[in-house]
Formats: structure tokens, C-alpha cells, sequence
């Protein structure tokens, strides 16, 4: 009896295959199915890009602590006048030429590094205490770094 209903069921389900216009079994790979237009779903249009929020105030104190001058007049103006602070600015010019003697780096970069991770925008750097340097060397067309490290986080000087 348990083989007739073997034999039933495997019959049934030769039976229910698909069969194509011309009289042949389909396959997966040939079978269409066609959707009723009534049920299509209309595309959600795609959000507007987010405007970045630029802090102002700590991108003034990072330009100076950079050596940077300011983009327009602010507080950190008159420091910028002063000698000591000039002779920072100087000094940070010198060594970001010599950072540009990393053309090593930036060679074997291009060679290896650029072809493995392609269009990725975002770097999350985990030894970024005061290795800003390498990681900017490493992932030169990156639009967002993130950065951690075990430096302790300490206010910013008012």
C-alpha cells in the first residue's frame, strides 16, 4: 500500500512540472512568470543627500593648532599675529614637506592598497592616536575617516 502512495505522489509531481508551448518540460532557467500589473509597487524615490553639518568653532582651533591660518577673521586672529605663533606656522610648513618625502608609501599604496579596496569612501582607523599621517597616506581618496584610539579625551582649550 506505502508504495502505491510513493508511487502516486511521485507521479503528481511529474505531473505538476511545467510544460512549455511546445510540448516540452521547462526547466528553471526557461520558465517566465508573469506579474499582474495591478500588483507593482511604485519605487520609493531616494532620499535627498544629507547636507554635512560643519562645526565651525572646532574646525578655527584644529586649522590653528595646525599652523593653518584662518579662513576668515576670527578669535584666534590676533594669535595668529603674534611671533610664536608664526614661527609654528613655519615649522609645520617644513615638516609637511618633509612628509612629502613619503612618496614610497604613497607608490606602494597605488600598487597595492588601491586595488583592494577600490571605491570605499570610509576608513575606520583603530591606531589613530597620533597617526593621522599614515592613515591619510594609506587611504588618500577616502571622504570620511574614523578614527579610534586609547588616547584619553581631554576638553578643548576655550
Amino acid at each position: 500500500m506505502r508504495a502505491f502512495v510513493y508511487i502516486g505522489l511521485l507521479l503528481m509531481g511529474f505531473a505538476c512540472q511545467p510544460v512549455r508551448e511546445d510540448g516540452n518540460r521547462a526547466t528553471y532557467d526557461t520558465m517566465t512568470h508573469p506579474v499582474a500589473t495591478d500588483t507593482l509597487i511604485a519605487a520609493e524615490p531616494e532620499p535627498a543627500p544629507a547636507t554635512p553639518v560643519v562645526d565651525t568653532a572646532l574646525l578655527r582651533l584644529s586649522r590653528f593648532y595646525a599652523g593653518l591660518p584662518q579662513y576668515d577673521s576670527n578669535h584666534y586672529a590676533p594669535l595668529e599675529r603674534e611671533n610664536a605663533w608664526l614661527d609654528f606656522h613655519y615649522a609645520m610648513q617644513l615638516n609637511w614637506e618633509l612628509m612629502d618625502s613619503l612618496r614610497k608609501m604613497s607608490a606602494w599604496q597605488k600598487e597595492t592598497l588601491s586595488p583592494a579596496y577600490g571605491d570605499s569612501q570610509v576608513v575606520f582607523y583603530p591606531f589613530s592616536g597620533p597617526d593621522f599621517l599614515h592613515m591619510h597616506r594609506l587611504f588618500p581618496d577616502a571622504s570620511e575617516y574614523i578614527m579610534a584610539a586609547l588616547e584619553p579625551i581631554v576638553e578643548l582649550p576655550k
